[in-house]
């Protein structure tokens, strides 16, 4: 049986990294790839030329439908860059015991994509529930 794994997190068009490389990799080791996208982006070989945060109802709606429905086993963070959408997260997964936080405040061009406030939600809330 796969183990389901649900990623939150933004879209990477390229395939590199986000939610298309979770996939790639949950996949990869057998498991199930379940997915809740929080950010679209648009970007190339060149960097990000636009990003698109979808409203925290979107983000939350889509975990709490994977959570009710599929219970995963594991649930892996990664760019979320609304603080309040960071909290909100924090009480839907906080009965998870396998959460993994991997979020990107930098994109591979050094570009800063985390804002201070979200980078401190994320250290209040989600960091410590962090396996």
């Amino acid at each position: 049986m796969n183990v389901s794994i649900l990623s939150i997190t933004g879209t990477d068009n390229t395939g590199g990294t986000g939610i298309q490389a979770d996939i790639k990799t949950i996949t990869a080791l057998g498991g199930e790839a379940l997915t809740a996208v929080t950010t679209v982006t648009v970007q190339d070989g060149n960097g990000i030329q636009n990003i698109l945060d979808l409203p925290q109802d979107v983000v939350i709606g889509q975990v709490k439908a994977i959570i009710n429905n599929c219970r995963p086993k594991a649930i892996k963070v990664g760019m979320v860059r609304d603080a309040a959408t960071i909290r909100a997260l924090r009480r839907e997964i906080i009965g998870c015991r396998r959460i993994v936080v991997a979020l990107g405040v930098l994109s591979s061009k050094g570009e800063r994509i985390l804002s201070d406030d979200a980078l401190y939600a994320f250290r209040d809330n989600l960091i410590p529930e962090a396996t």
